[in-house]
């Protein structure tokens, strides 16, 4: 008896490890809210003549970039079109935009991106700035001042 008893043991090892695993359920991604303000205002006041032919041009996004296809969609955007500095608000009367986005943080990052362009006397410039909403971040404060 004890001879077979090797033999019993290889095959009950054999036959255990031949058991069809129960297939794992695969749970669907859930969405995720995020809660993104943007704020545009000047710094200071700009309504002396000098600043006449001072122009800015404000461009505000919010991205999702996608991690299975490298695919990125622009979900909403909006543009200050070129006017003069001091027809933008100062601070205490900025201009503020709310935006709520959805999005799958397993499988896609949120981008938000300002771009600010000036045009002074026929001199052009240019600030840009992205900026990655994180995982486990519910809210994003974007600001475009000068």
């Amino acid at each position: 008896m004890r001879q077979f008893l090797p033999a019993l043991l290889g095959i009950a090892i054999i036959v255990s490890s031949c058991t069809k695993q129960p297939p794992v359920a695969v749970i669907p991604e859930a969405p995720v809210t995020k809660k993104i303000d943007f704020e545009v205002y000047t710094q200071k006041d700009y309504s002396d003549a000098y600043y006449d032919n001072a122009l800015a041009e404000v461009r505000l996004s919010i991205a999702k970039a996608s991690y299975k296809n490298d695919k990125t969609t622009i979900v909403w955007d909006t543009t200050f079109n070129f006017r003069q500095f001091k027809q933008y608000p100062q601070m205490a009367q900025k201009y503020m935009i709310e935006k709520t986005v959805e999005h799958y943080e397993n499988s896609e990052t949120l981008q938000v991106s300002t771009v600010l362009m000036y045009n002074f006397n026929g001199h052009r410039s240019m600030e840009a700035k992205g900026d990655p909403v994180l995982a486990n971040q519910k809210y994003k404060l974007a600001t475009v001042s000068f």
